[in-house]
Parts: structure tokens; C-alpha cells; sequence
């Protein structure tokens, strides 16, 4: 009876040891919200680094030469596009997002951009239970690998995220 007692209880210091290692790393996680004219700006920081996300007043130029879908719409009225800095300490980098919206099937949209973008490399994504919005369609521009565009269902319709990663120096 007593040779079972020790491996459990070895355990269960063990599990007490990682719970309370748990809680003193997430009590280091610190959020703030600003208000903003153009939408909220939020800081999340960790023992391990931090994530900006920033709304942008205006459209970065090396996103206006996106090809959009006919009808979509900003996804976030009144702010054109984000800006994510952030990841762990020594390591950030930014990139700037414009997401678009439309009631129109996912298919449409990536029949759209299979015609326009033939050169653009596809790769399907999964994620998710396997439910529908489950999946998302990246194209890559191979002349620009740090362009991306994502097509997925969600929100009853599609949205289409243009992103740019973009070096830490510019």
C-alpha cells in the first residue's frame, strides 16, 4: 500500500510546484487599452516579450496596390489598417494589416484572386474543429515573399486580410 503513496505524492509536489510556477508567469502579463479617433491601440507585455497593435489613420502605400474584391469592406469602419509590432525580447518584428470584409461565399473570393493573382503561390491553412470558417487561404507573392494575402470564412461571409511584413529598420 505504502509503495503507491510515494509516486503520488511525488506527483502531486511536482504538479503543486508547476501550478504555482504557472501563476507567478501569468501574473507578469500586463494589458493596456488606449482610445483612439481611429480605433483602440493595445500593449500586451510578458516575461517573454510584447505584442502592439496600433490602428494606422491612413493606408500604408505598399498596400494601395492591392487588388481588392468588388464590394468588400474595411472589416473595422473608420481605421484602414493595423500595425503589430512585438514578439519575443531580440526578436520583434512589425507587420501591417488592412482586412476586408464581404457577405459574397469564400469561394467567390478566391475564384477572384486565383484569376487575378495566377503567379502568386496558394496554400491552404487549417485550424480550427474542421467547422466551416476552419480553413483560410494564403497567396504569396513570390517577387515580394513578405506579402501575403489570407481568405477565410467568418463573421456569415469573408474576410480578406493584405499584409506586409515589414523590416524593423523602415
Amino acid at each position: 500500500m505504502h509503495v503507491f503513496l510515494v509516486p503520488l505524492l511525488v506527483f502531486l509536489l511536482l504538479a503543486g510546484f508547476g501550478l504555482v510556477r504557472l501563476i507567478v508567469f501569468a501574473r507578469k502579463f500586463r494589458i493596456s487599452v488606449r482610445p483612439g479617433a481611429e480605433g483602440s491601440a493595445v500593449h500586451i507585455e510578458t516575461p517573454t516579450g510584447s505584442l502592439d497593435l496600433a490602428p494606422q489613420p491612413e493606408l500604408d502605400p505598399r498596400l494601395t496596390a492591392f487588388v481588392l474584391y468588388p464590394g468588400a469592406k474595411p472589416q473595422i469602419p473608420g481605421s484602414p489598417e493595423y500595425m503589430a509590432s512585438g514578439g519575443p525580447h531580440g526578436h520583434e518584428m512589425r507587420a501591417i494589416t488592412a482586412t476586408y470584409w464581404t457577405p459574397d461565399a469564400s469561394g467567390s473570393v478566391l475564384e477572384f484572386y486565383r484569376n487575378r493573382l495566377p503567379q502568386w503561390s496558394q496554400k491552404l491553412e487549417g485550424f480550427g474543429d474542421g467547422s466551416p470558417g476552419g480553413h483560410a487561404w494564403n497567396f504569396t507573392n513570390p517577387a515580394e515573399p513578405a506579402h501575403s494575402i489570407r481568405i477565410r470564412s467568418q463573421y456569415g461571409g469573408t474576410t480578406i486580410e493584405n499584409t506586409i511584413q515589414v523590416p524593423e529598420s523602415a
